[in-house]
Formats: C-alpha cells, sequence, structure tokens
C-alpha cells in the first residue's frame, strides 16, 4: 500500500522484521510492542470507538515508520476502516481461552477437542483420538500407507528407512492413546488412481483391516 516506500520482503518471522524496520525509531517501536501486548497478550477487546479514536492513527503511524513512506491512499484507508461484524456498532468479540481446546458449537459447547502434539500426549488415554495429516520431508501418513493397508508390517523390513521408522515410533504413540475410537485424517489424493478416482483396491484393503472410510 506504500507508494515509493521501502522494498518489503516476505520474511518467515514477521513480528521480528517488523521489529528490526523499527529499531531507529525507539518511540514508535514502543508503540508497535504497546498495540501486540495489548492485542495478542492481553487479548483486550477492541471497540470501535477504541479503534477509530486511538489505535486507527497508531496504525497508520506504524506502517509508515515501517515503509519509509507515508500511507494516505484509498488502499490504506479501506484498510485500517472500522468493519462491524454483527451490526451494533461495536464489533463482536469471540470469547477467547487460553488453552488449546476447540469449543462446538462455540456460544454452548457439546464437544471440547485438546489439539496438540504427539509428544505431549505421551502416556495418556482419550477416549477418541484424531490424528491429523503433518509434514516432515513428506506427509507422515501417507508414508504409512502400505502399513495402514497391512502390505507392509513391524519396522525392521530392510528397505525401511530411519525416517519412515520414526514415523512408526511416533505414530504408534498417538495411535495407541484412544480407547473406544481412533480417526486418521488423510488427504483424499492419498488414495486416487490414474484417473482421479478413489483407488477401489486400496479402500477395499483398509476396510477389510476394520477402517470405516469417510469423505469430509
Amino acid at each position: 500500500m506504500a507508494e515509493d516506500g521501502r522494498h518489503i520482503r516476505l520474511r518467515r518471522r514477521s513480528h521480528r522484521y517488523v521489529l528490526e524496520l523499527l529499531e531507529e525509531d525507539k518511540e514508535t517501536s514502543d508503540l508497535y510492542r504497546s498495540l501486540i501486548t495489548e492485542m495478542v497478550i492481553e487479548r483486550i477487546a477492541l471497540t470501535n470507538e477504541k479503534w477509530n479514536g486511538y489505535w486507527s492513527k497508531r496504525v497508520r503511524e506504524i506502517g509508515e515508520k515501517a515503509a519509509g513512506t507515508s500511507l494516505t491512499n484509498a488502499d490504506a484507508d479501506a484498510f485500517l476502516e472500522w468493519r462491524d461484524t454483527d451490526g451494533s456498532g461495536a464489533g463482536r468479540h469471540k470469547k477467547t481461552h487460553r488453552d488449546n481446546i476447540y469449543r462446538y458449537p462455540e456460544d454452548n459447547p457439546k464437544v471440547h477437542i485438546k489439539v496438540g502434539s504427539i509428544h505431549s500426549v505421551k502416556g495418556q488415554t482419550h477416549t477418541a483420538t484424531l490424528v491429523l495429516e503433518t509434514f516432515w520431508y513428506k506427509h507422515n501418513l501417507e508414508s504409512l500407507k502400505e502399513w495402514l493397508m497391512g502390505k507392509r508390517y513391524n519396522g525392521s523390513d530392510l528397505r525401511c528407512k530411519h525416517r519412515e521408522q520414526s514415523r512408526l515410533k511416533l505414530h504408534y504413540v498417538a495411535m495407541t492413546r484412544p480407547t473406544h475410537l481412533l480417526c486418521l485424517a488423510m488427504k483424499r489424493s492419498t488414495f486416487k488412481d490414474r484417473t482421479g478416482a478413489l483407488c477401489t483396491d486400496h479402500i477395499s484393503a483398509l476396510q477389510g483391516r476394520g477402517w470405516k472410510i469417510e469423505c469430509v
């Protein structure tokens, strides 16, 4: 949005990059830190009055200092414009929780799902576990497809590389947590044939081993 400003590169750690851009201006840097503290750490609810009366101007100032030029065009104005989400004029804010639990539905939760890494649940027992597909050099569950279909067993196969052995050990931990229900969320493309449809042989092999298949 900054016309004739400094070139802003895409960086993996955006927050650190902003601090670098503002390091020569302590006042603006402190203002940016206050913004982060209030909005991200303390989770203070933002209102129309507070945004238009205070933060809108400060965010524009932070942006101008980071870009090294003014932000007065229509795009910047539209970006900084307050928008009500429920038409009441105050903005609707979701209730926030300082934990890793997903609640559904939001207003009156009937389901509480604890989200965490496999390492974080080691030694625990749960009624149900949903293992999500993740990526380490390649997709983890997809790499274990032949084990899921019963084509390969254990991890002692000489063809089984170190990474696959690590995946087997880690997902053994994940899949032995639940007492009643185990779900694996995998990419549909993992089981596609050359035509793009689900491979019936793969699906039959999975079903023969007791898996129920759902496309969601």
